[in-house]
C-alpha cells in the first residue's frame, strides 16, 4: 500500500493501520466471511462439515439452510416465517438487497413448474460457453460421445493451443452442475488436458455440438414426502487401454430426485503397509489356497449375510438395460443415451421450449410474409 493523496508523510518507517478490511484486498473477503459466520453461530446456525459455506438451523420441528457464496447468500427452509425473521435480523446488521425468489445463482438458472417441481439449468452459462469456443453456431448432434471412440495420450498431432483445450475443459466441468448426462464425456476428456491433441480436442468439440442441440435442458426436482434413498453404481473394469485403469460411475436418488452423481477414473495410490500378527492371513495374503485358513472370509460374509437377513442392507440384480449408471461409465448409443439421460431427470424447460416455438413460428411468419 501507498500513503493516500494528500496525507503524505516523508517518514517511510510509518505503516497504515486499518480498522476494518478494504474491498478488493485479498483478505477482505476472509474478514468478511469470519464476520458473516460469527453472526450466524449467533443466531444458532452451524457450519456443515461438507461445505464451511453451507449454514444450517434446526429448531423443534423447523430447519433453516443459508449458503454463502461472497457477498451472494441463498435462504431456504421449511418456514416461511422464521426466513423472514432471520433476514429481518441480517439486514439490521448488514446491508442487504432482498432480490426475492431464487431465480440465479452462480450461473445456476431456477425454473419453477407446475405442481411445485424445479428445473435448475444453465442455459445462459452454456450459451457464453458455447461463444467463447466459437461453436455457437454449430450443428448439434445427439450423443456427447461416439461409442467407438477410444482416446489415448498421443493418439494425433499435438493441439496447437493447449491453454484453451483447459479453459473449455475447465467450463464444461462445472457445467457438469446441473448436466450429469455430460458427465462421463466431460471426464474422458479432462484426463488429456496436461498433453491435449487433435482427436482430443475434436472430442470436446463433440461435447459442445451435443451442448448446443441441448442448451436449454436441466435437472429437474420433484416435491416429495418420501426419504427413501436408492443408488446405482458401475464401472468399465479396466476400460483404459493404456494402463487397464477402471472408470467408476454412480448417481444417488432420494425418491425419484438426482441429488449425487460422479464419474471417475479409479487411481492407484502408493500401496499401504499393514502390520498383521495373525500368521493365517499374512499366509492367505501371499497363497489363497490355503482355505484351510480362510475363516476370516467366511466371517465376512456371515456378517454380510446377516445384515441382509435383518434387512439392514439390500443388494440387488438390475439388468444391464436398466442400470443408470452406465451413461458415467461409458459411451452409449443414441437409444440407450436418450433412456438413462430421462432417468437422470434431464430434461427440457417446457416454457423455454413453448417460448422458442413460438419464436420459431413468429419468425417463419416474417420470413414467409417478408
Amino acid at each position: 500500500m501507498v500513503q493516500p493523496q494528500g496525507y503524505v508523510h516523508h517518514n517511510s518507517s510509518l505503516v497504515c493501520k486499518l480498522n476494518k478490511a478494504i474491498y478488493g484486498l485479498k483478505q477482505a473477503p476472509r474478514a468478511w466471511f469470519k464476520t458473516l459466520a460469527d453472526t450466524l453461530y449467533k443466531f444458532g446456525f452451524k457450519s456443515t462439515k461438507s461445505d464451511v459455506s453451507l449454514f444450517v438451523r434446526h429448531n423443534s420441528s423447523n430447519v433453516t439452510y443459508l449458503l454463502v457464496y461472497v457477498d451472494d447468500i441463498i435462504v431456504t427452509g421449511n418456514n416461511s416465517q422464521e426466513i423472514e425473521t432471520l433476514i429481518s435480523q441480517l439486514h439490521e446488521k448488514f446491508s442487504l438487497k432482498d432480490l426475492g425468489r431464487f431465480n440465479y445463482f452462480l450461473g445456476l438458472e431456477a425454473t419453477y413448474l407446475p405442481h411445485g417441481d424445479l428445473l435448475i439449468s444453465q442455459m445462459k452459462y452454456a450459451k457464453e460457453l458455447l461463444l467463447k469456443a466459437g461453436m455457437n453456431n454449430s450443428k448439434p448432434l445427439p450423443t456427447p460421445m461416439s461409442t467407438d471412440l477410444k482416446l489415448y495420450s498421443s493418439d494425433s498431432e499435438p493441439f496447437e493451443n493447449p491453454t484453451k483445450y483447459r479453459s473449455i475443459v475447465g467450463a464444461l466441468q462445472y457445467l457438469t452442475m446441473t448436466r450429469p448426462d455430460i458427465t462421463f464425456a466431460v471426464n474422458r476428456v479432462s484426463q488429456f488436458a496436461h498433453e491435449p491433441t487433435l482427436k482430443h480436442w475434436k472430442s470436446v468439440k463433440r461435447i459442445l455440438r451435443y451442448v448446443q442441440g441441448t442448451v436449454e435442458h436441466g435437472i429437474v426436482f420433484t416435491k416429495s414426502t418420501n426419504f427413501r434413498i436408492l443408488a446405482f453404481a458401475d464401472s468399465d473394469w479396466g476400460g483404459d487401454l493404456e494402463d487397464r485403469k477402471s472408470i467408476t460411475g454412480f448417481c444417488v436418488y432420494l425418491d425419484n430426485n438426482l441429488i449425487s452423481w460422479k464419474s471417475s477414473k479409479q487411481t492407484k495410490p502408493t500401496p499401504p503397509t499393514i502390520y498383521c500378527d495373525n500368521q493365517s492371513a499374512y499366509l492367505l495374503a501371499a497363497n489363497p489356497i490355503l482355505h484351510s485358513r480362510c475363516k476370516h472370509l467366511e466371517l465376512d460374509l456371515h456378517f454380510l449375510r446377516d445384515l441382509v437377513n435383518q434387512k439392514s442392507l439390500f443388494v440387488a440384480h438390475i439388468p444391464s438395460p436398466d442400470q443408470v449408471a452406465d451413461c458415467l461409465t461409458k459411451p452409449l448409443s443414441q437409444h440407450l443415451f436418450d433412456r438413462f439421460r430421462h432417468k437422470l431427470r434431464v430434461f427440457l424447460c417446457p416454457y423455454l421450449s413453448l417460448r422458442r416455438g413460438i419464436r420459431d413460428k413468429s419468425e417463419k411468419s416474417e420470413l414467409e410474409s417478408g
